[in-house]
């Protein structure tokens, strides 16, 4: 490559493919990327933050869910997936869009000119970061501290993921109205969208992760930074500037993330009222069952009763009914009630026997038996002296 102070690369994603691999090959050879950079990929962690010296490399790998919204403010599904496992059924929410990005910063003496040049690869970089680089870049600032252009970077993340969460928040903040509104008239069960609300809470998972990952990150290069500073006899103000830009960039986050997490708890209050409505009308359903049972059971018993052998209607040869009661009537009451003793004993023991505190006793010495900490008949318990000294 011919010489260059600083040489800015915008790269494919770092995956190993047909079409980028001879690309990526070259550039990972010319620049002596170490094996960590090429492994935290294929593993797709969340963040990573790693650094090597002869020649010098700083990097760090981010991953972090791409929400969109459409015109009416509403999450908008991105690049479905077909799916491909047998005897299940696609589902309408899923999503498999993310921010994937990597970013290398290296230093090394060209062969050729014996000349100090900076690289910084941006490997599947977003639009809005290309953007940042073209407008924002302040060559003399970069070329004298190139770790301001990761400063640069965290900026831009932290606006996109600040936006993202701000349109998810008034997102959650109209399901929530909806939930308040429906729970005020008492009509819940079928107007409520619990699998939008699965889906916001779930991408309100996925910025929190995002938000973590950023802040792990930041803490690193910082250390980094000051390590660097420290080690360096030549620090200038730029060096300085650099960690107060990263450190104020890690305050910006924190701010993200307590929003994430007032969010969570917002969230985590509506559906427990959801389920706690939709319950409390499914109450109501089996009291106004119970009630209708209870007005039937009274002509049912009686229907029984007099539909049984013991009760005949019968009419004699004038053609005069006759209503006959058996006198085996009593047999039925001594089956049925004792019986009927018996059943509502059993209905409630378990009650009785939770608020006996005669009960609490016995459990209490039979787990000291099965435990095997008890003292035989006839031994003698050593006491306990007590010694003053005047």
């Amino acid at each position: 490559m011919p010489s260059c102070d600083l040489r800015i690369i915008s790269a494919p994603l770092d995956i190993p493919s047909k079409e980028n691999k001879d690309d990526h090959l070259d550039l990972f050879t010319y620049y002596q990327f170490p094996v960590g950079f090429l492994t935290e990929r294929l593993r797709s962690v969340d963040h990573s933050f790693g650094s090597c010296s002869r020649p010098t490399h700083v990097w760090f790998h981010f991953l972090c869910k791409d929400i969109t919204f459409n015109a009416n403010r509403q999450l908008k599904i991105q690049n479905p997936v077909s799916n491909t496992r047998k005897n299940t059924n696609q589902l309408s929410q899923e999503d498999h869009c993310w921010h994937r990005s990597g970013f290398m910063l290296c230093s090394q003496s060209n062969p050729a000119s014996q000349k100090k040049e900076v690289a910084f690869i941006c490997f599947g970089a977003h639009a809005w970061i290309k953007r940042c680089l073209n407008e924002g870049l302040q060559w003399k600032e970069i070329i004298n501290d190139p770790t301001a252009l990761f400063s640069m970077i965290f900026q831009e993340l932290y606006l996109q993921l600040d936006t993202a969460t701000r349109n998810l928040g008034d997102l959650f903040g109209s399901m929530e109205y909806n939930v308040l509104s429906h729970a005020t008239h008492g009509h819940i069960a079928g107007m409520m969208d619990f699998a939008g609300l699965h889906n916001v809470s779930k991408h309100i998972t996925h910025l929190r992760e995002g938000s973590d990952a950023a802040l792990h990150t930041l803490e690193r290069l910082v250390g980094h930074v000051k390590r660097r500073t420290s080690e360096s006899t030549s620090a200038t103000r730029i060096n300085e500037q650099t960690r107060d830009s990263l450190e104020h960039c890690e305050t910006l986050f924190h701010s993200t993330k307590l929003r994430l997490l007032s969010l969570e708890s917002r969230m985590a209050n509506v559906i427990n009222l959801s389920f706690h409505l939709v319950t409390q009308q499914d109450s109501k359903s089996m009291k106004t069952i119970a009630f209708l049972t209870l007005i039937f059971l009274p002509a049912s018993t009686v229907a029984s009763i007099f539909g049984s052998q013991f009760f005949n209607l019968s009419v004699d040869q004038d053609g005069v009914p006759h209503f006959v009661f058996s006198h085996w009537f009593w047999v039925m009451w001594v089956i049925v009630l004792p019986i009927t003793a018996i059943l509502v004993a059993i209905w409630r023991w378990p009650e009785a026997m939770a608020s006996d505190p005669q009960q609490e006793t016995r459990l209490s010495w039979r787990n000291i038996l099965h435990s095997g900490k008890f003292v035989e008949l006839g031994s003698r318990i050593p006491s306990k002296e007590v010694i003053e000294m005047s």
